[in-house]
């Protein structure tokens, strides 16, 4: 548009003798990349700052969500898994009367009626960014949300070679900051052919899973389609979500010197037979945290934290800490070993964590 090169001559003519401060404000991030970032637009070169506003961290939710009513740490973990840290949300959510409510009547007042206030949140997001070539990408988004996080595996459904998504993936990251490239945490990003993708919003996550691929249904308004099936989609995606909060939680922890070592890395680990949710290092001390994270209706027992040590001998260290997140607890057994190297968190000790934790210690 001709305001661009308007805003060019003005401020190029003027700036130098004026005190205004020009201040530009943008939630559409392709947009504001391109008119700022590339080499080809009148206004290019003329940023002397830039604000990154990142969505709000777990522990400021977690005070949004009591504030608001909810009591329960595995509601509050929830909310976030699944809304994130978009103060917006929340905001709709007090304004509708919802705080303290029940996670399916929240999602469904904001997502399952006919005038849900989150409807067409996700349409008109990604239209605003993709505008007219919108198919691709929603069809890489739907692909990595619904498990398929390897190239070779996102190229098929997507309907291209996995040779040709290198424009689109590189443009979702870079570009729209919508995806991350993920590697085995013991590998060089820019070595290694060991990639996945994942998306960074969890609400579009949510969307993309459990909306979109169903999208003709639920745009003719057969919400009972998903109302039948939102608990266990709920908990379905809290898998892969609480995941991400126990990774968050780890660095603002590891921040505080709080975590059980200081550590410099942090993310997931895999080879072609089995994964591991998190792992953190310190190649200097050679100390390494093996974590698992499960959201699951019974408690955990010592077969998980077996199971996590066999994979964990995979990957040398000399000094090797367990961590273990779950929903629903640990059996008495694991309760009992009282191994100074093993930690275990349920929602409850998550809130101590983020409200009460105190430097040097974790429960």
């Amino acid at each position: 548009p001709a305001i661009y090169s308007i805003l060019q001559d003005v401020w190029d003519t003027w700036h130098k003798q004026s005190s205004i401060h020009l201040i530009a404000i943008g939630s559409v991030v392709g947009l504001m990349k391109k008119v700022f970032q590339d080499a080809k637009e009148p206004l290019y070169g003329r940023l002397t700052r830039e604000i990154d506003l990142s969505p709000l961290p777990i522990d400021a939710i977690y005070q949004i969500a009591t504030d608001l009513g909810f009591q329960s740490p595995t509601d509050i973990l929830t909310l976030y898994g699944i809304f994130g840290g978009m103060p917006r949300y929340y905001e709709i959510m007090e304004s509708m009367g919802l705080g303290g409510s029940a996670i399916p009547h929240i999602l469904h007042r904001a997502l399952f009626t006919p005038f849900a206030p989150f409807r067409n949140e996700m349409r008109d997001i990604i239209l605003s960014e993709f505008g007219n070539t919108a198919h691709t990408y929603l069809a890489i988004l739907e692909a990595i949300a619904t498990g398929k996080t390897r190239r070779s595996e996102i190229a098929g459904p997507v309907g291209l070679p996995a040779t040709s998504l290198s424009k689109y993936l590189r443009e979702l990251s870079d570009l729209f900051d919508l995806i991350e490239r993920e590697v085995p945490i013991t590998e060089q990003s820019w070595k290694t052919k060991k990639s996945r993708y994942k998306i960074r919003d969890p609400f579009i996550t949510f969307w993309m899973r459990f909306i979109y691929r169903q999208l003709s249904i639920y745009e003719s308004g057969n919400f009972p389609y998903f109302l039948n099936r939102l608990n266990t989609s709920v908990s379905e995606f809290m898998g892969f979500a609480f995941e991400n909060i126990t990774r968050e939680l780890l660095i603002q922890l590891n921040h505080q010197n709080a975590a059980p070592f200081y550590f410099h890395r942090i993310g997931r680990w895999w080879d072609r037979q089995s994964e591991i949710d998190l792992v953190a290092l310190n190649p200097e001390t050679r100390q390494t945290l093996f974590v698992e994270c499960k959201w699951t209706s019974n408690p955990v027992g010592i077969d998980v934290l077996q199971t996590l040590k066999h994979r964990a001998q995979k990957l040398p260290t000399s000094d090797a800490f367990y961590l273990i997140t779950s929903k629903s607890g640990f059996t008495d057994p694991l309760k009992n070993l009282r191994d100074p190297h093993l930690y275990l968190w349920d929602p409850n000790d998550i809130a101590t964590l983020i409200y009460k934790q105190k430097k040097g210690h974790m429960p």
